[in-house]
């Protein structure tokens, strides 16, 4: 069955009875989900309908949302919002007051601040320029570029200006503070007076003292240090403790005898322990070196060993053996003791002009420190030739102080 609808007087259009929404229907009313499936006025259950009523619910859904999140975005960014205005106000009020006070404003930053005293924090790098600003000034001109006489780093004195040298000074302190001619205490000082500078303008007549003094004297581990006067005579001559190596029999009895016990602990079937003992409690500083001669001289070339040999070639360990019998380390450990001592009482007698016997010194205490059990098999030659090279280093040693006491003798 159809409905008629009469528009005007030309067309008449027939639809579905019961189809479509009733004139004056609330368009935000939903017809999708009907309570019926019968149709109705409020639920008509036409597709078109349906349609429209599903992108409606789109549209309304999205709208909700998106004012839900303005909202919470509103809530997150007012509060820094207020914060913000908070602080330019505090700033606004901070210059007003500055404006107020004075006629000159000064804007503070990271690399600008003031100490406790003052004086001016400065960058490293702004020192050198500092000290240019200084120069420049018509007051410190003359002083600056005037010319100054220093001693180099090779003891020699040359001239120079007193701002090319604290400019050098600083730059040699930043690139290698440990072996710059400046020292740390004095670069701080430099450091002092160029902030008082940049913050003043000004330069007291202490401080241009100081930076002379500075200039002149910069006490670093790399300043011209003088040598230390060797007492003009020694309380025994290196000579004549070598004459009396030689010609004193008791010594030289005691060197034979203490080169026999050693020989006779090492060679042959096993170890013997009490002239080993023996051995080793009766060497010394004054006599390592000739015992260890005396040995390889009479007993140690029939065998192809040194003394340092034999006694590495009777232990088998470091520490203990197998068998719970010590272990090389303690004699090898008095050996080192004399050999280190002799070296030492030498330096601080004689000096030690190119450093050579404290170089070689060093070298050997460290290369004994690493001898341990785990690697005690496989150090054999380098225990022979760590033992050989101090031993070689302290003869040349006291050979070039006998030679340069006879120089000082022909004199």
């Amino acid at each position: 069955m159809t409905d008629s609808l009469n528009i005007g007087k030309t067309w008449t259009v027939t639809v579905p009875a019961g189809s479509g929404r009733t004139i004056g229907q609330n368009m935000w009313q939903y017809s999708v989900f009907p309570m019926s499936t019968a149709p109705s006025i409020m639920y008509p259950c036409d597709k078109l309908s349906s349609m429209n009523d599903a992108q409606l619910m789109n549209f309304d859904f999205g709208t909700t949302q998106f004012l839900d999140s303005s909202t919470n975005i509103m809530y997150q960014v007012m509060p820094m919002m207020k914060q913000w205005m908070a602080q330019q106000a505090e700033l606004y009020q901070k210059i007003m007051e500055n404006l107020h006070s004075s006629s000159k404003v000064t804007v503070e930053n990271s690399d600008n601040k003031d100490n406790v005293d003052g004086t001016k924090v400065i960058k490293e790098s702004q020192i050198n320029s500092v000290l240019n600003k200084i120069a420049a000034d018509p007051a410190n001109k003359d002083r600056f570029n005037g010319e100054i006489t220093i001693t180099n780093k090779d003891g020699k004195e040359e001239k120079t200006t007193l701002l090319r040298r604290l400019i050098q000074l600083s730059k040699e302190y930043q690139e290698a503070p440990d072996t710059a001619e400046i020292s740390e205490e004095n670069y701080k000082l430099l450091w002092d007076i160029a902030g008082k500078y940049a913050k003043t303008g000004e330069l007291s007549t202490d401080d241009y003292k100081t930076l002379l003094e500075i200039a002149k004297n910069p006490g670093g581990p790399g300043a011209y240090k003088k040598p230390e006067e060797k007492p003009k005579t020694k309380a025994t001559p290196m000579t004549d403790i070598a004459n009396y190596k030689k010609t004193d029999v008791e010594y030289k009895n005691a060197v034979t005898n203490i080169a026999a016990n050693y020989k006779q602990a090492l060679f042959g079937l096993g170890t013997k322990y009490a002239p080993l003992q023996s051995a080793t409690d009766s060497i010394t500083a004054d006599n390592i070196i000739e015992v260890y001669d005396e040995f390889n001289r009479k007993y140690g070339v029939n065998e192809g060993e040194t003394l340092i040999e034999s006694i590495y070639n009777d232990f088998d360990d470091w520490t203990n053996s197998w068998y719970g019998i010590t272990g090389s380390a303690a004699t090898f450990t008095a050996i080192h003791d004399k050999l280190a001592e002799r070296a030492q009482n030498h330096i601080e007698k004689y000096g030690d002009k190119d450093g050579n016997l404290k170089k070689a010194l060093a070298n050997f205490n460290a290369q004994f420190e690493s001898i341990n059990d785990d690697n005690y098999d496989s150090k054999k030659d380098s225990i022979k030739k760590m033992f050989a090279d101090m031993i070689n280093a302290i003869k040349t040693a006291e050979a070039a102080t006998i030679a340069e006491e006879k120089a000082q003798k022909e004199e």
